[in-house]
């Protein structure tokens, strides 16, 4: 029978092999975890480069050069960690807060670029809502929809045809500066009897309105 000082030798020999295999494990899901959100930032890049390349090519967006850079930077520092097999945990949270900042510069430039693209439109869509309510308010719904960064390109396919759509129906409405005027006043809910033209007034009873614009009294 082994002494107990043998057998607390033979136990720490024991404990000594499971701690090793024990970091070995801890190890490789160290690595598969790291490995993982690599792949995660790399294919959220290429979902991101096919976007932008779609909203270039199709709405004219233009993208900033430092956009340009910094995607470039974590497209080669991906690259780079993927054939030296460098998966340590400080250089893929460098690589997320390098995909973090691009991301923020995506959504701030697609923020800039909507609000030109879409602002003239709306509001004129939204004065002449009164025209064709049901029509209008699928346009107006589908431009807002593209508003915030996505990656869903239908959404940005919508807004181009719905804005087209909406300059068609602009345009054959004939409106002109005064008309359009009085639509913004009525809309707001400050239009008077002084505001209806001759003009104004024509166009009303050709577009069928004259039951659906109210007039009220000003409250004193």
């Amino acid at each position: 029978m082994k002494s107990l000082s043998e057998q607390l030798l033979d136990y720490n020999k024991r404990l000594g092999r499971i701690v090793k295999d024990t970091k070995r494990i801890q190890s490789k899901s160290r690595i598969e975890h790291n490995l993982t959100r690599l792949n995660n930032i790399v294919r959220s890049l290429q979902s991101n480069n096919k976007i932008l390349k779609f909203l270039m090519e199709e709405l004219e967006f233009s993208p900033s050069e430092r956009l340009k850079k910094v995607y470039l930077s974590i497209a080669q520092i991906a690259k780079y960690l993927l054939e030296s097999e460098n998966f340590e945990e400080t250089s893929i949270n460098d690589l997320m807060e390098r995909y973090s900042t691009y991301k923020n510069l995506v959504e701030q430039e697609w923020k800039i670029f909507y609000e030109s693209y879409s602002k003239d439109s709306l509001a004129v869509l939204k004065v002449l809502k009164g025209t064709n309510p049901e029509k209008i308010e699928v346009y107006i719904s589908r431009i807002k929809a593209a508003e915030h960064f996505t990656l869903d390109e239908k959404v940005y396919q919508k807004l181009k045809e719905s804005i087209d759509q909406s300059t068609d129906l602009i345009q054959n409405a004939g409106l002109d500066e005064e008309i359009t005027l009085f639509l913004k006043k009525v809309n707001k809910g400050t239009a008077t009897l002084n505001d209806i033209t001759e003009e104004s007034y024509k166009w009303i009873l050709k577009q069928n309105l004259l039951t659906k614009i109210k007039i009220s009294f000003k409250k004193i």
